[in-house]
């Protein structure tokens, strides 16, 4: 729980793949955003482009709702034609 226009603390979830031949695409829902720090640098999209076609990486999300309601929805990661998720949920007041 967060007031509106405040930010919350970040969680964090590891980003792993192989043979990976394109770069991977990190999306976050309204109400939130990533980072690949704790504390800096978030945005809306990230990406992340494999090495060897190896991708690890730790992601961080931070909720910053913009209006009283709950938000509940999903991080996306796409790379090539892989699309993998991550529920993300929280609620302004």
């Amino acid at each position: 729980n967060v007031n509106a226009e405040n930010t919350s603390s970040p969680e964090w979830y590891k980003l792993f793949g192989n043979n990976l031949k394109g770069e991977i695409t990190i999306s976050a829902p309204d109400g939130f955003e990533l980072s690949f720090s704790d504390d800096e640098g978030y945005a809306k999209v990230l990406k992340v482009v494999p090495s060897g076609g190896k991708a690890e990486k730790i992601i961080f999300v931070r909720f910053v709702p913009d209006k009283e309601k709950s938000y509940y929805d999903y991080v996306v990661n796409t790379a090539d034609n892989l699309k993998t998720s991550v529920r993300v949920r929280g609620s302004s007041r």
